[in-house]
C-alpha cells in the first residue's frame, strides 16, 4: 500500500514556501485571503480561522500557517502545521520537522500560478517544455530551471531523511 503524497493549503504569509512546494510537485492551494478578510470583518477572526481549518480538513490538506491561534483550535492537531519563521530556508527546515518532504518528488510538474498539472509540449526543440492547460502559461526556461533545481537539490540534501 502506497501512502499518498501530502497536499497543502497555505496562508499568504507562507506564499513563497507554497510556490516552492508546487515547484517540487506537491498539490498546493492558497488561502482565499479576501474571503478570510470578509469573514474576519463580518463574523470575527475565530470564524475565519474555523473556515480555514474546515477547508483543510474537507480537502484532506495540511494547513500551513503562521497564525498560532489556528494551531490552538480544537481539531487542528494533525492538520495545522505552524510555521513561525520568516526566512524561506528556515520555513523549509520547520516544515521538514513535521513531514518528510521530498524536494525531488516531481519537479516542474505543476503550474506555480494555478496548481494545475502541466502538460508536456509536443515541440522537442522548444526551450520551454511544458504548459498549463488551465491558465495557458508556458514553462520552464532552461536557465531558470537550472537555478530552481539547484535550490531543490540543496533542500533535498539538507532536509530529506
Amino acid at each position: 500500500m502506497t501512502i499518498p503524497e501530502p497536499k497543502f493549503l497555505v496562508d499568504a504569509n507562507l506564499y513563497r514556501l507554497g510556490r516552492w512546494l508546487r515547484t517540487a510537485g506537491y498539490d498546493t492551494d492558497f488561502v482565499d485571503e479576501s474571503h478570510c478578510a470578509e469573514l474576519t470583518l463580518n463574523e470575527g477572526p475565530v470564524a475565519a480561522h474555523y473556515y480555514l481549518l474546515r477547508q483543510a480538513l474537507d480537502g484532506g490538506r495540511f494547513l500551513l500557517t503562521s497564525t498560532p491561534e489556528i494551531d490552538e483550535m480544537r481539531r487542528a492537531h494533525g492538520t495545522v502545521l505552524l510555521i513561525e519563521s520568516d526566512n524561506l530556508d528556515d520555513c523549509v527546515e520547520e516544515l521538514g520537522a513535521y513531514l518528510n518532504i521530498n524536494w525531488h518528488l516531481n519537479p516542474f510538474s505543476r503550474c506555480t500560478v494555478c496548481n494545475t498539472e502541466l502538460t508536456l509540449t509536443s515541440d522537442p526543440t522548444s526551450e520551454d517544455n511544458a504548459y498549463c492547460p488551465s491558465c495557458k502559461q508556458v514553462f520552464w526556461d532552461a536557465s531558470l530551471t537550472k537555478r530552481m533545481r539547484s535550490q531543490l537539490d540543496n533542500w533535498y540534501q539538507k532536509y530529506s531523511y
